[in-house]
């Protein structure tokens, strides 16, 4: 198993369908791939590692029980729906979609590269 999946509980399907027969119709979506997005909350960051699935339908993020401990963050569902980090309170909101896309050392780097190089115009972008 990849070494992110070291924590996660595994059981094998025979041997699950000996306890829960009808276990395929509970089945989760397809993983794809893991990446890691920092969160800013105000003065607070979160960095956190998501795994990506192929095939799920939620349009929002899902924190782990595991990051809900180590950033003592507590969930209020009362007449608005909060939560605490500490001792600060947020409100959802519902309207913030604010992925920034950031780039890596690895295309700037390139990006710097292309910039710099002196290439002929009647070359393709295939051959850039």
């Amino acid at each position: 198993f990849p070494p992110e999946h070291s924590a996660l509980p595994f059981v094998g399907k025979h041997y699950l369908q000996r306890f829960c027969p009808g276990w395929r119709d509970f089945i989760l979506p397809v993983e794809t791939g893991v990446v890691h997005i920092k969160f800013f909350m105000k003065s607070i960051e979160l960095k956190v590692r998501f795994v990506v699935m192929d095939n799920m339908s939620a349009k929002y993020f899902i924190l782990g029980n595991d990051y809900l401990v180590a950033y003592k963050i507590s969930l209020l569902n009362k007449e608005r729906r909060q939560f605490t980090m500490g001792s600060k309170v947020f409100d959802f909101d519902e309207s913030i979609n604010a992925i920034e896309q950031t780039t890596t050392p690895e295309s700037s780097f390139v990006s710097e590269v292309m910039n710099n190089a002196k290439l002929s115009p009647m070359l393709s972008e295939n051959q850039n």
